[in-house]
């Protein structure tokens, strides 16, 4: 026998059925106790929620929760082509680095390679061949002076005015609008 289920018992109990569903399913009733005994646990669960006290709330969260709901404001009409710049920037760092991280890349395979065949070696005589590849890694670091004519101090200068703008790029973009 298939017994009723919750959810046909609760619009049972709701008389959410149609005429059909509601006298098969008094019939189900009449002839099944275990779905008799759901229904009565139900009805007094109905019951013991209709007992309750309702409770009035101290604080009215209406306003908080509306406030929370209002669209964002949309961000400033500079910061997109702030990021735009910062990207930019990356890609040109990336480009003008690029021989440098290749030439690295290969020196950390290298390093790997040389510590999988030392790997049963205790740890004193792994930093050896770890020193060394550090020490050859720092000598091949090298960047190219790019193309454009500046004096260091100015190259300082432009470099601490991109960290700048990055930073207060990032700070601006990330920040809690709380």
């Amino acid at each position: 026998m298939t017994h009723l289920t919750e959810f046909q018992l609760n619009e049972y109990l709701d008389g959410e059925l149609d005429e059909a569903e509601r006298q098969s399913a008094a019939a189900h009733l009449a002839a099944c106790a275990d779905c008799r005994e759901a229904l009565a646990d139900l009805q007094a669960v109905f019951f013991a929620l209709d007992e309750v006290a309702e409770v009035e709330l101290t604080t009215d969260l209406s306003a908080r929760l509306l406030d929370d709901l209002q669209p964002q404001a949309a961000p400033a009409p500079w910061l997109r082509p702030l990021l735009l710049i910062q990207a930019a920037a990356i890609v040109g760092m990336i480009i003008w680095l690029w021989p440098t991280l290749r030439a690295w890349a290969l020196t950390v395979e290298t390093a790997v390679r040389l510590l999988q065949t030392h790997f049963s070696l205790s740890l004193p005589d792994l930093w050896t061949p770890v020193y060394a590849w550090g020490t050859a890694t720092w000598q091949q670091i090298q960047l190219a002076r790019p193309a454009i004519p500046l004096a260091n101090n100015q190259w300082t200068l432009l470099i601490i005015l991109a960290l700048a703008l990055w930073l207060t790029g990032n700070q601006l973009l990330l920040k809690d609008n709380a």
